[in-house]
């Protein structure tokens, strides 16, 4: 996590931003989300972003099984009426 967390810091923008004290605050845009957050909030973000990102894959994947499943109960159900009609 470190090491993956080390590599994003690289690659991402440094911006700089001006508070109402007229002190400049670093901020960083997260490639994955595409949001801005304060530098010393970078573990916490990346963290949180990076779980994120890993629901969205597990739904998407879930979404897939589920479209394949409700494919199969479909045919059964098909098969049935077929079955059911030949018997009557």
């Amino acid at each position: 996590m470190k090491k993956y967390l080390t590599l994003k810091a690289k690659k991402w923008k440094l911006d700089t931003h001006h508070h109402e004290g007229a002190t400049n605050v670093e901020s960083l845009v997260c490639k994955i989300c595409e949001k801005r957050f304060r530098l010393d909030k970078i573990v916490l973000h990346s963290r949180d972003c990076l779980e994120r990102e890993k629901e969205k894959e597990s739904r998407v994947t879930n979404h897939k099984k589920l479209m394949k499943l409700s494919e199969v109960v479909f045919e059964k159900k098909q098969e049935l009426v077929v079955r059911a009609t030949i018997k009557r």
